[in-house]
């Protein structure tokens, strides 16, 4: 499996502000080292119906993000859509997989971030990896996050081997990122190596869930991350438009700091 470490991820849930689209190229244009863009959120309705944050995805109001996603692609990024409703995928995978494989394929998205918001069976999940892995080829990148109803080490020892990365929230709960700690504790567990273990942070406290740590407070600990575990899977951003300190006018600046934090930023 290939490995692209440090990685730079940036959630893009919010393709629109207040009437005003939302564009992720800053990402591209300010050379923050972005790696990874990850269009959220993918739902996989019950009928099979696939949606895009509750739209259908080949709408026309979603025609310039999915042209943007395309053109930070051409430059490097590779583009992942997050997937929610794997419940249901889990009990009626003929009837939600198709539609599914068809945007994935029709977009050309480079993987997926499958997000296990509750336990999903582990004969489910093998099934929908091992589909996606034939469908689609060994290049593409199949990620998870995990919930805290979802033991990681478990699901990583039965699939570790085909996964991209685990991204793992380190906010909403018992983990942070304002220290190295709780990063090198789940290291310390044996089960997910640091190439593989993505640190998910919150970009600022109206993100919800808690746990949101301050760009300076952030860097340092990034920065120590790194010095500590050179091969590091990297750090994820819950979400872009209106990361801090930016905020919705420049939200690009905490990929920014993080980027440069990874020793990814590249200046002109």
């Amino acid at each position: 499996m290939p490995q692209h470490t440090p990685r730079l991820v940036m959630y893009y849930r919010t393709h629109c502000d207040g009437g005003l689209y939302v564009s992720p190229l800053p990402l591209i244009e300010r050379r923050t080292g972005l790696t990874h863009l990850v269009v959220a959120t993918v739902e996989v309705g019950a009928d099979g119906d696939v949606r895009l944050n509750g739209a259908p995805p080949d709408c026309p109001d979603l025609a310039q993000m999915w042209d943007d996603v395309q053109v930070t692609q051409v430059y490097g990024a590779r583009a992942l859509a997050m997937i929610d409703g794997l419940d249901r995928l889990d009990h009626d995978f003929g009837a939600c997989y198709p539609p599914l494989r068809r945007l994935l394929a029709r977009r050309r998205l480079d993987g997926v971030d499958l997000r296990l918001t509750a336990p999903m069976s582990p004969p489910g999940l093998a099934r929908l990896i091992d589909r996606l892995r034939a469908d689609f080829g060994p290049a593409f990148l199949i990620a998870l996050t995990p919930s805290a109803a979802v033991d990681h080490d478990q699901v990583f020892r039965d699939r570790g081997a085909d996964l991209a990365w685990l991204n793992l929230p380190m906010y909403g709960g018992s983990r942070s990122l304002a220290d190295p700690c709780d990063y090198d504790a789940v290291l310390a567990g044996g089960v997910v190596p640091a190439g593989q273990l993505v640190a998910g942070a919150v970009t600022t406290p109206d993100n919800g869930g808690g746990g949101y740590v301050e760009i300076d407070r952030l860097a340092a600990t990034v920065a120590e991350l790194l010095h500590r575990h050179p091969g590091m899977g990297g750090v994820s951003g819950w979400e872009y438009y209106n990361a801090l300190p930016g905020g919705t006018d420049a939200p690009w600046q905490w990929a920014e700091r993080v980027g440069a934090a990874l020793k990814l930023t590249r200046k002109p």
